[in-house]
Parts: C-alpha cells; sequence; structure tokens
C-alpha cells in the first residue's frame, strides 16, 4: 500500500482541474495480464483517476531528472531508462531504475534500443537508412531454428533477467519495446521495422513472441506494455492488437515549440476507439500546460528526451519552470540538487571564429543545450558520414599560426577525435579530452600554415558525437618586453615548468611566446597564487618567453625548453 500512497499524495498535491474534453475517454479498466501484480493493478489503476485530468510528468535519464529539478524546483514523477547496452556490457544493472522507485517514488519505464542480436554490440539502426547500420533480418522471427532467432531469444531472456529483478523489488515497469517501428511514410529506420518484404508482419510476430517469452515462460508480471503509433492507416498493419498492448504512446519532434500536439492525440484516439489511455512517450519541446488546458488534449504523460530538455530553444527555462509548477501538471519534489541558475552566454573571443557562423554541412545543425558556449550557440553533433563545417579564414601573411579549437563531449563519453584539413591539404587527426564534464574546453594549440588572404579549414567528423564550439588562430606579436621582474623563482622538475611569485599576488594571465614573439600557447582567468606547474610537453624545444599578468604586476623571463 506503501506506494498506492504515494500515487494518491501525486493526486492530492494537484488542484481537481478537469479538462471536460469533448472528446469521451473510455479507456479499458485494467491491464491484459490477468497475473498482473498488485503494483501494476494500482499504477494503471491511478493512471485511470488522473486521466484528462491532469498530465504526468517524465523525463529519460536520471541525470536529466536532476537537471530539470535543479531548474524548475520539482521533479518528474516518471523516470525512463535505456537497456541500449546491457547485451553486451555484463556490468550494467537496474540500480538507479530501483533507486528513483525506492529512494524517490518515482514511477519507472524502459525502452530498448536493442543492439543488432547478432553482434550484441552493433548497431540498432538499419542500413541502408544508415551507412553503418545493422542488415540484421527480422524476418528470422518466424524460424525458430535460424541463428537469427535464437540470438533474439538469447536477449530477450537477458533484459527479462533484468526486469524480474525489478518485480523482485515490487517495481511496475512501464514497458516500450520495439519503440518507432512503424516509421513514417517512407519507412522504419531500426531492424526491428526493415530489411524484409514484410516488416509489418515481422515486427508483429517478433512482438508477440517477446510478450510470451516475457509474461508466459519468464513470468513477468509488473509490466504494463505500451506500443508506439502516430495514430494513421498504414499503421493498422502494424498493430500487435489490444490483448497485449495496455497503453498507447507516440513520439513527438519537430513542431511548434511546447506545442500540445493536439491533432497527434487525436489521431490516435480515435484510430484505437479511446479504448486505451495515450502518452507522449517521447517529445523534444515540453508541451505547455496552459495550452494542454485550453486545446483540451488529455495525454497521459509526457516524457522529454535526453539532454533535449537543456535546449534553450526547444525548452526556454522560464516555460520549464511554469509548466514544472502548475498544478495540471503531477510532479515530485524537488531532488538532492543544486539551484541551476539560467545560463549567461558568453561574448565571442577575439581571433575566434564561430562554428554556428562558418558553412555547415550534412546533418549538422546549430544548438544551445549545454551552457558556456560563445556567440550564438554551437554546432553539433557530427553523427552524419558527410558531416563537416568550413571555416573561411582571413590571414594578412602566410606563415604558421596557431589553432584551437573549443569543443564539447557529454559527460561519461570518453575521448573523441574529429579530423581537420587546411586549404585542401592532408587530412590530420585531433583528439577531444573528455574533461568528464559538460562545459566547453580548448584543445591544446595546433600548428598549421596559412597562405596570405583567404584560407579554408575544415573540421570533419571521425568518431562522432561532439560539439563545436569556434576555433581560434591568436594573431601574431612581437609586443614584449623579454626581460622585466623574473618570478621569485623558476626551474624545470621533471615533466614540469615551475615558478614561485610573491603570495599575496593573484595570476590572472600566463602567456607563453616563441622566440619571434608568436604566441604559442594561453592560460587565463587562473587566479591561484604561490608555485606554478606548467606541463612543459605542450611546448616545442627551444627558448620561449613567459609573461605572467598578477594581480599587481607584470613578469616576463626567457627559458629553454
Amino acid at each position: 500500500m506503501k506506494k498506492l500512497f504515494t500515487y494518491l499524495f501525486l493526486i492530492l498535491f494537484c488542484s481537481t482541474l478537469s479538462l471536460n474534453s469533448q472528446i469521451t475517454l473510455n479507456p479499458v479498466k485494467e491491464v491484459n495480464n490477468k497475473n498482473a501484480t498488485k503494483e501494476v493493478k494500482e499504477l494503471y489503476n491511478y493512471f485511470l483517476s488522473v486521466y484528462g485530468k491532469h498530465i504526468i510528468s517524465g523525463q529519460t535519464e536520471f541525470q536529466y531528472c536532476e537537471f530539470v529539478s535543479g531548474v524548475t524546483g520539482r521533479s518528474p514523477v516518471i523516470c525512463a531508462f535505456d537497456f541500449m547496452d546491457f547485451t553486451w556490457d555484463k556490468s550494467l544493472t537496474v540500480d538507479k531504475a530501483i533507486e528513483w522507485s525506492k529512494d524517490h517514488k518515482g514511477i519507472v519505464a524502459f525502452q530498448w534500443h536493442w543492439r543488432d542480436p547478432m553482434t550484441k554490440n552493433g548497431e540498432f539502426y538499419s542500413y541502408p537508412n544508415y551507412q553503418t547500420g545493422t542488415k540484421f533480418d527480422v524476418s528470422k522471427i518466424f524460424s525458430p531454428e535460424s541463428p537469427e532467432y535464437k540470438a533474439m531469444i538469447d536477449d530477450i531472456d537477458l533484459i527479462s533477467s533484468h526486469l524480474k529483478r525489478l518485480q523482485d523489488n515490487n517495481i511496475p515497469v512501464l514497458w516500450r519495446p520495439l519503440h518507432e517501428a512503424t516509421g513514417n511514410q517512407w519507412g522504419g529506420w531500426f531492424w526491428w521495422s526493415t530489411g524484409t518484404s514484410n516488416p509489418a508482419a515481422s515486427c508483429k510476430k517478433l512482438w508477440e513472441v517477446m510478450y510470451d517469452r516475457m509474461t508466459n515462460y519468464h513470468g513477468l508480471n509488473n509490466l504494463i506494455w505500451i506500443w508506439n503509433t502516430e495514430g494513421t492507416a498504414r499503421e493498422d498493419a502494424w498493430y500487435p492488437g489490444d490483448s497485449t498492448v495496455d497503453l498507447l504512446g507516440t513520439d513527438t519532434y519537430n513542431g511548434t515549440i511546447n506545442s500540445t500536439w493536439a491533432n497527434r492525440f487525436e489521431a490516435i484516439h480515435l484510430r484505437h476507439n479511446g479504448t486505451k489511455m495515450i502518452a507522449m512517450t517521447e517529445n523534444g519541446s515540453v508541451p505547455d500546460s496552459r495550452l494542454l488546458l485550453e486545446e483540451k488534449v488529455p495525454w497521459l504523460y509526457f516524457c522529454t528526451w535526453g539532454n533535449m530538455i537543456m535546449d534553450q530553444e526547444l525548452n526556454p527555462r522560464d516555460v520549464l519552470r511554469r509548466v514544472f509548477n502548475d498544478p495540471y501538471v503531477i510532479t515530485n519534489s524537488k531532488l538532492n540538487v543544486d539551484t541551476i541558475p539560467d545560463p549567461v552566454n558568453k561574448p565571442t573571443l577575439p581571433d575566434a571564429y564561430e562554428a554556428e557562423d562558418a558553412i555547415l554541412s550534412g546533418t549538422l545543425k546549430v544548438y544551445k543545450v549545454y551552457d558556456g558556449y560563445t556567440g550564438r550557440g554551437y554546432v553539433g553533433n557530427f553523427s552524419g558520414d558527410n558531416d563537416k563545417i568550413t571555416f573561411l579564414i582571413n590571414s594578412d601573411e602566410a606563415g604558421v599560426n596557431n589553432l584551437f579549437i573549443a569543443y564539447h563531449i557529454t559527460k561519461g563519453w570518453g575521448d573523441k577525435y574529429t579530423h581537420i584539413k587546411v586549404n585542401n591539404g592532408n587530412q590530420v587527426e585531433v583528439r577531444f579530452e573528455n574533461k568528464d564534464d559538460e562545459g566547453f574546453h580548448e584543445t591544446p594549440p595546433l600548428s598549421i600554415n596559412l597562405n596570405k588572404g583567404q584560407n579554408e579549414i575544415v573540421l570533419l567528423k571521425n568518431w562522432g558525437y561532439y560539439e563545436i564550439d569556434y576555433i581560434r588562430i591568436p594573431k601574431k606579436t612581437t609586443n614584449i618586453d623579454q626581460v622585466s621582474r623574473e618570478p621569485l623563482k623558476i626551474w624545470i622538475d621533471g615533466s614540469f615548468l615551475k615558478f614561485d611569485i610573491p603570495s599575496d599576488e593573484q595570476i590572472s594571465n600566463i602567456e607563453f611566446f616563441s622566440i619571434d614573439g608568436r604566441l604559442v600557447y594561453n592560460l587565463s582567468n587562473l587566479g591561484f597564487s604561490d608555485a606554478v606547474s606548467i606541463p612543459i610537453s605542450i611546448f616545442s624545444k627551444g627558448v620561449h618567453i613567459v609573461k605572467i599578468t598578477t594581480s599587481k604586476e607584470v613578469f616576463s623571463y626567457k627559458v629553454n625548453i
């Protein structure tokens, strides 16, 4: 009864608004599985009690639930997790999902970006929609003796073991497998909906096999089964049937910002005679709660996809705060996170060329998701094979210059690499080090040769899924005093250049120049004092001039690396 009390509390937190919708809501009163756990029955009854009166808030991925809480002061109720890498990474667990249910009193959802069953760590996207996509043949679901069939069953059994652990913890799960199977009018993009002469029949059979295997063989009675649809006639051939589908969901992208998607809801509702509750199982832009009331669109819940919740154009912060504090929207109390202030965009740096002002090719777009970028945004995310950014740079003279690239990599995704080509020269691979945060960082300087006049600098996809803010080419300078006041002590200790300054002075900037006066490296906004260590690996061998600006004075000296 503890979870039931939680659901009742969520209702009581909100006012008793009603849509008085002209659409007649008459969903079935129970899930299909007659052996469903009491937790599933309680959750489904809770859905029935709020359907048409409120919308439940949701978000994919725990870290973005924390973001929502930091921005709005409230937490989503639903957190959607993904079994994407569970078939090959045996270290993955459902611990976070258990934490979400037990510690945060939330509702757990799972989708499954099911990787190629034969390779376990291959693509879930299909060829030829994606050049690197899998050619796995889903029609083998009709051939129980085939290796492909056995591979699918092995994966289903593995995922069932994780769902069983949730059942053992009395946790009901909103289960959404084979999502977006019907694709669009041009076809599907996942292997479970392509690659065969009759993808609809194959996908329906796979759903049937999975439902039977999980429900009857593994005894999973903690699942509420959700089917994705857009409510079109062409999707009728794909529908698994009312007897194995408990809820209907749809994924909404590329619409008007904060749209209600009223037409989509009506299409699905009418297509299924109002017998199933309908959820916005994925959305890019959070639906505006005021418009939901005005337009009388009774979605059961919304669930914003990943870092799209951070995109300031898709989801303006003031709208997020209003939606998550609207009595019509069911939310939970704030998570244990710091309040996140509204971002302050930085101006373009001197000698920098913004990526959003360059020539973009392939699938590249301008984003404003992560804070700390300069200019009007940044460019991402280098997922397409033909993605590239072309910068046109004018130089007053020919010669060697230093190039810095400002980049972003999602926390935990490891290092990435890009290719750079200058004036049709050879491609050079550049490493982007993952700093394990969500900030933007500059690469160490890369030496490039520029011609006098216009130059072309191209960044091409190598290891994808990263973002570019700008490139920076500092202008050459010879205006430096090579001897002023030296630091108290200078020395090389192993791989580090070290020096001391008076302890009452804060270093604001350190610049490194070649002997001919070219700026080689720059460290700014440092704010430390006393002893300083700089790795000498960033310099070429020879004499360099180091200029240190402190809160009181300027030091400069020569050092032989």
